[in-house]
This record gives C-alpha cells, structure tokens and sequence, in this order.
C-alpha cells in the first residue's frame, strides 16, 4: 500500500505508526494520517496517551506530530538493528 496508518492498543496506551510512500510525500496524506489515528485512539476511554517512535532524521514526520500536539519525551539510541536508523525518538501524546 502507498499510505498507510496503524494502532496498536495496549493496557492504558496506543502506540501509532505510518507510512507514506515517497510518490505521495509533501501532499499532506502524513497529517491526515496522524489525525486519523489520533481520532481512532481518542474513542477509547480506557487509553491515556498516545505513543509514537520517530527516527530522529525524520524531521517531517516530527514536525507533523508536534502539530497535532504530541511531545518529545526522549531518545532511545540503538532502538534498531538497523544502522539508517541509528536513533529513534520517543513522542508523547496525553489525552
């Protein structure tokens, strides 16, 4: 698929993540992704915050969750085998 949006739900949280394919970066299909995902876990009562992990040189990506109200908490270095991916982000929406 070219764009899609998850979330995962766990005891108090939901965890979020998205991808976009580069034929449809820059057309805003990322926040509208972000959005949708933020409505879906904002209809469960029992979730308290929204998580989500960024690569910290995703600057896009960042910029689009600190727009829909989500904050930095953190940096977990080595969060991946991959090396493209050295550093992740650690993003916190309350809700």
């Amino acid at each position: 698929l070219p764009c899609q949006a998850g979330v995962i739900m766990e005891q108090n949280f939901a965890q979020i993540s998205l991808y976009v394919d580069n034929l449809y970066k820059t057309k805003g299909i990322g926040k509208l992704l972000v959005k949708y995902a933020v409505e879906q876990a904002r209809q469960h009562t029992c979730l308290w915050y929204i998580l989500a992990y960024i690569s910290e040189q995703n600057v896009p990506v960042q910029w689009i969750v600190k727009s829909q109200g989500f904050t930095k908490v953190g940096v977990l270095p080595n969060a991946t085998k991959n090396t493209l991916v050295p550093m992740l982000g650690y993003w916190v929406l309350g809700l």
